[in-house]
């Protein structure tokens, strides 16, 4: 089992990690972690600083900064939000959020492609952003998994990759 480690910048668009889903292999799944903090807004960065799931830091307030519906954001689909992490499968891919946690087999199809990713904010936007995510892809034994919906995203893998809480 193996993994990937790469930073995301805020102040970048679309940032290509190299990593590409290898053809499936029936025992390998493959997660995704983003940790760290990113701001969309230096003017205003007590309000604007963020993880990767949109929420302050430390303390897990969520303010509405919703994007839905805003074609100037990348995502602006159901659920998007402003600084939060975003990707998708190869340059022209429609993009899907990530947040803090992914099982990446559910992320859309990658059909080859590689995964690319950035923060959620219009492009013109992008110059007053500062920070970064680093992002984990990690490998796990999926004859060892348990169960992963979208209530419990909050898994971890240790280093032999059995879930820890």
């Amino acid at each position: 089992m193996g993994g990937r480690v790469i930073d995301i910048h805020a102040s970048k668009g679309w940032q290509d990690t190299g990593f590409a889903l290898p053809a499936h292999q029936e025992n390998t799944g493959w997660i995704l972690r983003a940790e760290g903090v990113w701001c969309f807004n230096t003017a205003a960065r007590d309000f604007a600083t963020r993880n990767a799931d949109a929420r302050k830091p430390n303390s897990g307030a969520f303010f509405d900064g919703s994007t839905q519906g805003r074609a100037e954001y990348p995502y602006h689909g159901e659920g998007g939000q402003v600084g939060q992490l975003i990707g998708r499968w190869g340059k022209d891919g429609q993009p899907f959020v990530v947040g803090t946690h992914a099982n990446l087999e559910r992320l859309g199809s990658a059909d080859g492609r590689t995964l690319w990713l950035r923060m959620n904010d219009d492009d013109n936007g992008l110059s007053d952003n500062d920070g970064h995510l680093t992002v984990t892809i990690s490998t796990y034994d999926r004859t060892r998994r348990t169960q992963w919906n979208s209530v419990e995203k909050r898994w971890e893998y240790s280093d032999d990759h059995s879930p820890v809480k």
